[in-house]
């Protein structure tokens, strides 16, 4: 599938970062079927990686939330 930047954004902004932790098996599948959607398509492409990666860092709390503009340039 090919994605810009802005739907791969998207797609780890919608993402459930927090489906470990759900009791409903559910939706621990779902989101573990995403989570592995989401670190295929940034296997090959570093900008999607380093979103990915910064997804992660704010998970951990060891920064805000990510927004589009810290990784689309505005030239």
């Amino acid at each position: 599938m090919n994605m810009n930047i802005e739907q791969y954004f998207s797609l780890c902004s919608t993402h459930d970062w927090f489906y470990q932790y759900s009791d409903d098996h559910r939706v621990w599948q779902e989101g573990s079927r995403h989570a592995e959607r989401i670190r295929y398509l940034a296997s090959d492409n570093e900008a999607y990686e380093k979103i990915r990666q910064e997804f992660n860092n704010w998970l951990r709390g060891e920064r805000d939330r990510p927004t589009l503009e810290e990784f689309v340039s505005h030239e």
